[in-house]
């Protein structure tokens, strides 16, 4: 199987749009133990779990909110 350049799979990715905000979906693979922890959270935070990820990943990549 041929490798794909991150800038192609970025492509090829599906984007959706929502009041302006462009967003695509994806599936991710986690540890049922750090999926649990992190639905508490974000229950407890008043978030979805997927704007608890993506305010995780932004603080990690060092675009925090």
């Amino acid at each position: 199987m041929k490798k794909k350049k991150k800038e192609d799979l970025a492509k090829s990715a599906e984007r959706l749009t929502r009041a302006g905000v462009e967003f695509t979906t994806t599936t991710i693979k986690l540890a049922y133990d750090v999926w649990e922890r992190a639905k508490v959270r974000a229950l407890k935070r008043g978030l979805t779990l997927a704007k608890f990820i993506e305010n995780v990943l932004r603080r990690e990549l060092g675009e925090e909110e």
